[in-house]
């Protein structure tokens, strides 16, 4: 009788796209029932049979081994909701399901809600289980390590993909970063996106190209600052002037502002600096209202980045602001070399 009940619970979450016209969407308060929880636990998977290893820090688990890349993939993905500025795309696995997905520079970790770990076929990882606070947003219960054999973005295969599931609630709540039309049931953060080569936020085109091993190369016509980063608890950040004070700010893709920050007798800085890109007018969001994690490091959020294509460039460790290019097309750099090595990518 558990193989039958087991499909059926299955099935009944498989379905639940389908009734979310018939009935009020779930609150940020609302609970899987212990059934729906228990099916999930039910098979735990040593990490061993995906390779993987586990060492603790701090932080909690590191998973090596995890996140896999194929050689000379690329994808381009079209943020769900044209008029949204927030990076919503879709992802799936191995079923096709489509779910969205949130690229979340401001997050640490990755993020699954229970339905999209049932509709994504992530397997918990245990015994025991392995858990992880998000510690970027004011949340108050811990997620549950899962991996997620195959993980698709566009072209982009990423094998064994680690996520923490949050139990017990159905939304992502604070995770989900007040992403909305559509709602986010995943959140993709820095441990995977640091992976790629390169990560651009064409913001004005609406899409985002990533790549697993390309060289990224900015346009001198459209380049307006290349910013080395440094990471800061997890995430990107780079040094900025504020009206002149010095700072390190982190890169906030999932961020629904221009800048978040602990300085509640200031509501606009003048002029803010990234190296010689001058900001003006800059308005401040009081990160302890947002319930920010580490609300003394200021964010620059997805309102200011919006202007810019906004490019991760993980080989040389630096972040990309550039004009947007009209066509918010790449094409392939040719290489003489008769070797198959990875190409670069630049703007047309």
């Amino acid at each position: 009788m558990k193989k039958p009940a087991r499909i059926l619970i299955q099935a009944l979450v498989l379905l639940l796209p389908l009734t979310a016209c018939m009935s009020p969407p779930p609150t940020d308060q609302d609970v899987h029932s212990p059934q729906t929880i228990k099916e999930f636990f039910q098979k735990p998977q040593d990490p061993r049979r995906f390779g993987l290893t586990v060492y603790q820090s701090k932080y909690g688990p590191i998973f090596s081994g995890s996140k896999r890349l194929h050689d000379f993939q690329a994808a381009k993905v079209d943020f769900e909701g044209r008029n949204a500025y927030l990076p919503v795309v879709e992802v799936q696995s191995r079923r096709l399901e489509l779910v969205d997905a949130l690229l979340d520079t401001g997050s640490r970790d990755s993020w699954l809600s229970l339905d999209s770990a049932f509709l994504l076929a992530a397997e918990p990882l245990g015994p025991p289980p392995y858990r992880r606070l998000a510690d970027h947003v004011g949340e108050t219960e811990p997620g549950f390590a899962a991996c997620i054999s195959k993980l698709r973005i566009g072209e982009i295969h990423v094998e064994n993909m680690i996520a923490y599931v949050r139990i017990p609630y159905i939304t992502l709540g604070p995770l989900a970063r007040n992403a909305d039309n559509p709602k986010p049931e995943v959140i993709l953060g820095c441990d995977l996106l640091r992976t790629f080569s390169f990560v651009r936020f064409d913001y004005p085109n609406h899409c985002a190209y990533l790549s697993a091993d390309r060289k990224y190369e900015s346009s001198q016509d459209f380049l307006l600052e290349s910013a080395p980063y440094e990471r800061v608890n997890g995430t990107l950040a780079v040094k900025v002037l504020m009206d002149g004070r010095p700072a390190q700010a982190i890169i906030d893709t999932g961020g629904d502002y221009e800048l978040a920050w602990n300085k509640p007798d200031e509501t606009v800085i003048r002029q803010l600096f990234i190296g010689e890109l001058a900001l003006l007018d800059v308005h401040i969001t009081n990160a302890e209202n947002l319930q920010l994690g580490y609300p003394e490091i200021p964010r620059i959020g997805a309102r200011l980045l919006r202007k810019f294509a906004v490019t991760i460039d993980n080989k040389q460790r630096r972040i990309v602001f550039e004009r947007p290019v009209e066509s918010g097309l790449f094409h392939r750099e040719k290489q003489e070399s008769t070797k198959p090595e990875p190409t670069s990518w630049i703007p047309r």
